[in-house]
């Protein structure tokens, strides 16, 4: 469970969740313009809408009834505000809203499975699932909709898939269910994909259907297959493009989760097989985590996404797969960064690009810059309970070791070992400024 500080979420209850959710798309077949649900629609008896102050025009993200006291949505949703000024929305004649008790994240999972608490960093596509636990049990006319099983994802690819959300239309009106079917033609499982749902047709989900559902018939039989991501073309060609009037999108693909979101709900210890695909865990091999990695043009991606995306794997995998990352890791003399904005570092994002098991993979370099230093207003100062203008991210890299190539350091703020801080401080080209000393 994330316990988010005060003013964390003090500033970010000033920022709306959708604007996390894709451009509005205008296109009449997808689900913000595509067949609007009745009330009495089979499918909202397990869709929900997320909303605030008791409000469906309110709405912002969709959620699946996966139990009478939870709803699965992403995790983006819950970027923006506490889950404790959201609702959750049942629709029918009369709209029945519960407030949430708690909230479970898959990347909280992760985390707390690898020892990898004091990261955090922007993983990406990857582990964008919510839990959100009831304060009551869902009306009785609700229907949980069970997820499908790992075993029989082979039933999934090919497929008309049905998308439904509360998506914004054209007109900015949310609270109208839609839904629209498309054909599921990729599940992503490699080393920097973790189960990652494609689907491509001429319609799709967009702004305000995010963690909403994807569903499959089975031999008469419903299954939850889905949540909505949020991204569209980054996951086929690696252009980040909110732009969701491709047709093209993806999904987190919930039965690889199954065993950990069961072990959520029934509040056990989450302890998957050892026959099937699960997200969490990562095999000591590149090749054995990479069969199907796609990455022409990963290139594309920005460096602090490649640095999220690598920082939960990369304690175990030796380099990168991708030929066309290896020439750039190759290439790459000159590297400079600093905290890209102020919003990243309210949102939580503490850990900034420079992370040295991302850097030691750029096997040329000759000048490194970081600068590890937050730059606030007075407001911020306020609201942090800071005294300073500058604030220092204090990344801790007790087990730095500089590539033999470089020979110009910049380093502002962050904690080094005594033994690395004595062995750069010694070198007259290397400028270590205001950073404290690991004893």
């Amino acid at each position: 469970m994330r316990k988010a500080p005060l003013f964390i979420v003090l500033f970010l209850s000033l920022i709306s969740c959708s604007e996390r959710g894709l451009k509005v798309n205008t296109q009449s077949g997808a689900i913000i313009g595509g067949e609007k649900l009745s009330v009495q629609a089979n499918e909202l008896k397990y869709t929900v809408a997320i909303t605030k102050e008791n409000d469906l025009d309110k709405s912002f993200c969709t959620g699946s009834l996966i139990s009478k006291h939870h709803i699965i949505t992403a995790a983006h949703c819950l970027i923006g505000s506490s889950y404790k000024n959201m609702q959750v929305a049942f629709v029918s004649e009369v709209p029945k809203f519960i407030n949430i008790k708690e909230a479970y994240l898959a990347q909280d999972a992760l985390l707390e499975m690898h020892g990898l608490e004091s990261v955090r960093g922007d993983f990406g596509h990857n582990f964008d699932i919510a839990i959100l636990e009831l304060e009551e049990a869902a009306p009785e006319s609700a229907e949980v909709i069970e997820i499908l099983e790992a075993s029989e994802s082979h039933e999934v690819l090919n497929k008309k898939v049905k998308l439904i959300g509360f998506g914004q239309d054209a007109n900015g009106v949310v609270g109208k269910p839609k839904k629209v079917d498309v054909t599921a033609t990729a599940i992503r499982r490699n080393l920097l994909e973790r189960s990652i749902l494609l689907y491509e047709d001429e319609s799709g989900a967009c702004r305000g259907d995010s963690g909403g559902p994807a569903t499959i018939t089975i031999d008469n039989q419903t299954f939850l297959i889905g949540a909505t991501q949020g991204y569209a073309k980054a996951a086929f060609d690696g252009v980040e493009d909110l732009d969701c009037s491709s047709g093209k999108g993806m999904y987190t693909f919930l039965p690889d989760y199954k065993t950990w979101i069961v072990s959520v709900i029934n509040k056990t210890e989450y302890s998957p097989s050892n026959f099937d695909y699960h997200p969490f865990e990562f095999a000591q091999t590149e090749s054995e985590n990479s069969s199907s990695l796609e990455c022409d043009n990963l290139k594309s991606l920005s460096i602090a996404r490649w640095q999220g995306l690598y920082t939960y794997a990369s304690r175990v995998i030796g380099s990168f797969k991708c030929d066309s990352m290896n020439d750039w890791f190759s290439s790459e003399t000159n590297y400079s960064e600093k905290p890209s904005s102020k919003a990243e570092f309210i949102q939580g994002k503490w850990s900034i690009v420079g992370n040295y098991y991302f850097l030691r993979y750029f096997k040329n370099l000759e000048k490194v810059s970081i600068d590890q230093s937050m730059r606030i207003t007075r407001r911020d100062q306020m609201v942090l309970g800071v005294n300073s203008s500058v604030i220092y991210l204090n990344n801790k890299y007790s087990d730095f070791v500089l590539g033999d190539s470089v020979r110009e350091l910049s380093l502002l703020g962050g904690k080094l070992s005594r033994e690395n801080y004595d062995t750069l401080s010694a070198r007259t080209d290397f400028l270590l400024k205001k950073v404290s000393v690991d004893e």
